[in-house]
């Protein structure tokens, strides 16, 4: 089988499996990473060795499937990833959100694709340093994502050096982590016990045990990977788990795109990161 038609096998193969598309402007990134992944995961020496493979067994190793996906999709992500998205986080949506749900409502939090769970661990952490704020508010985290490895490494909330010095404070470091070894920080646990982890694919309805709507969904450097039409089903699934008067943070690069029949740009004196809210919310 010709390389050219292994790269489009495989793109293909992401397309159905993840929603993520392939541009011909990325397809040499594809190919690098395919590469990196046949010398280190597999036993063949060659991308034409792993292409005769493909082809002999026309893609159905399901195993290799997978471990493709895990090994293509970008997980890259680090803690407090841009600070005035964190700042709005901490002076607006936090607050304004609290002042909303009295009455021992809970306010539920969404981290979608949160990759190695930094994203929903920096949420738990200004929680703990707004406790006072928070007083006895119910306040549940949750974080998502299609990868199984990732989920696994978010939930045991253990990361190397290079991960927590970057955008970690060296005050959080000290106060909210435990060192395991010379190479490896775990998230203290009264930390770790605030956020729960699912798989969940952004196409796919919620669990049953998930029978709720959220008041906070942060779905960062995620749209940017798909096209127009995954876009508008993905904003969509986020508009159904939002709650009306509810907050949506996508990445500073992202925007609403085309599809702003759902929702608008929240404008606040206090917002120092674009967040929106559903058309129609007060």
């Amino acid at each position: 089988m010709p390389l050219t038609d292994t790269l489009n096998i495989i793109a293909a193969m992401m397309e159905e499996k993840t929603g993520v598309i392939t541009s011909s402007d990325s397809i040499e990134i594809l190919n690098q990473k395919i590469l990196q992944f046949i010398l280190v995961h597999t036993e063949y020496k060659t991308q034409e060795e792993f292409a005769a493979h493909i082809g002999s067994h026309s893609f159905h190793d399901h195993k290799l499937q997978n471990d493709l996906v895990e090994h293509l999709l970008n997980h890259e992500t680090t803690f407090y990833r841009d600070k005035n998205a964190f700042k709005t986080i901490q002076n607006f949506i936090l607050p304004d959100l609290l002042k909303k749900r009295g009455g021992g409502q809970s306010i539920r939090i969404w981290s979608a694709a949160c990759s190695n769970g930094q994203e929903p661990y920096s949420i738990a952490l200004i929680c703990d340093k707004e406790k006072q704020l928070i007083n006895n508010q119910r306040i549940e985290i949750y974080g998502t994502d299609i990868s199984e490895i990732s989920l696994e490494r978010a939930e045991s909330a253990m990361y190397n050096k290079l991960e927590v010095q970057r955008g970690l404070p060296i005050s959080d470091l000290i106060e909210y982590f435990e060192q395991v070894n010379l190479t490896t920080w775990q998230i203290k646990a009264h930390i770790r016990d605030k956020v729960k982890f699912f798989q969940h694919n952004l196409f796919n309805p919620m669990p049953d045990n998930i029978n709720f709507q959220f008041d906070f969904i942060l779905c960062r450097n995620v749209l940017i990977y798909f096209n127009a039409d995954n876009r508008k089903k993905i904003i969509q699934k986020l508009a159904e788990n939002l709650k009306p008067d509810g907050y949506l943070m996508l990445g500073s690069s992202e925007s609403m795109f085309s599809n702003n029949e759902l929702f608008q740009q929240h404008k606040g004196a206090q917002t120092e990161y674009a967040i929106y809210q559903k058309k129609g919310a007060q």
